[in-house]
């Protein structure tokens, strides 16, 4: 009677695209999308194609982006299907690589208007996220003060001024630009220690 049972349970799933495709999808620990337009015997279909094509790294298709400055490694960064590099003029380019198998179209976009110098950016695809980096360098002006060994007495010095780089890193999103919903604060700024700036020489002597 077991026996039966399990034969009985084994057949089901068996034959149910739905329990194969949830299966695959645990297997592969893929997150099923339930897009409305295709139907589960479509999506299963995708999955398994897109699953073959990387055992086998056989390709479906070649397109190209060109990318503006090949010796700025950081000016590039990648995310899922996402490419997204320092345009001119103080904007980001963006290029969706298309995938026949996943059913992702071809799209490009550029997002521009900064009111600073962007320095340097990531990304986060699935969080629609666009990390925008902003450098500014200043000088932070302190006391100097001196105690005498001998008499003990404190001398205050002329006002001296210390050099400062601070990084302001700001939350928008890839799609438009805008200030992300799901960030605390639109904008985080650290501030680099004066003996952290022998490292990378920022002010010029």
């Amino acid at each position: 009677m077991s026996s039966q049972v399990c034969q009985l349970l084994k057949n089901v799933i068996d034959t149910s695209t739905d329990l194969q495709f949830q299966i695959e999808c645990a297997v592969t620990r893929i997150k099923d999308g339930s897009s409305a337009h295709l139907s589960v015997a479509e999506r299963f279909k995708r999955l398994r194609d897109s699953q073959d094509a990387w055992r086998s790294m056989r390709k479906t298709a070649e397109s190209s982006v060109p990318v503006h400055d090949l010796e700025e490694a950081r000016g590039v960064q990648v995310s899922g299907s996402l490419l997204g590099q320092l345009g001119n003029h103080n904007s980001l380019l963006f290029n969706q690589l298309p995938s026949s198998i996943r059913g992702i179209p071809s799209k490009e976009w550029e997002i521009a208007g900064f009111e600073f110098a962007v320095n340097d950016f990531a990304i986060d695809q699935c969080q629609d996220l666009l990390i925008v980096v902003e450098e500014t360098y200043g000088f932070t002006s302190y006391n100097a003060t001196s105690v005498n060994q001998r008499t003990c007495r404190v001398t205050v010095d002329l006002v001296k001024q210390c050099p400062n780089w601070w990084l302001h890193l700001h939350f928008v999103t890839i799609s438009t630009g805008e200030k992300h919903l799901l960030a605390a604060v639109p904008k985080v700024t650290a501030d680099i220690e004066a003996r952290e700036l022998s490292r990378y020489k920022p002010f010029e002597t």
